[in-house]
């Protein structure tokens, strides 16, 4: 259930609850912008492992912690997995490792970089159509 889904049950209208996430989200946006560049950079790192185990969600054997999220984005392990899928690569414990690798390895053992990774799969296209779903 998210926020969105708690709203509603509260009998809030659609506009209603626009208009609070727009309120939370500028409250929140305001309180980040007067932190420290570091607690900044910090709550960013915080935000994208978020992001990223609530993308992971959708797979049941994978876990990954806090420390092997550290360097990833929502956008890189997106790519990965449709990538992994793509080559008939199954998403699960076994093969989780490949998620978290790094730009060199992930190269090295699959000969694409993260760029073109970016390119063939758009996290934000992903994002669009689960929303006009």
């Amino acid at each position: 259930m998210d926020i969105i889904d708690i709203f509603q049950t509260l009998g809030l209208k659609e506009d209603e609850i626009k208009n609070i996430t727009d309120q939370f989200f500028k409250t929140k946006l305001d309180l980040a912008n007067s932190l420290s560049e570091e607690h900044q950079y910090l709550l960013n790192k915080k935000i994208h492992q978020e992001e990223v185990q609530n993308y992971l969600s959708n797979f049941d054997d994978v876990e990954l912690t806090e420390e092997e999220l550290m360097y990833q984005t929502i956008d890189i392990v997106y790519a990965k997995i449709m990538f992994l899928a793509s080559i008939g690569m199954e998403i699960n414990k076994q093969n989780q490792k490949f998620i978290t690798l790094n730009e060199k390895d992930f190269y090295k053992i699959f000969g694409i970089t993260t760029e073109e990774l970016l390119k063939l799969y758009p996290y934000n296209e992903y994002e669009k159509n689960i929303k006009l779903k």
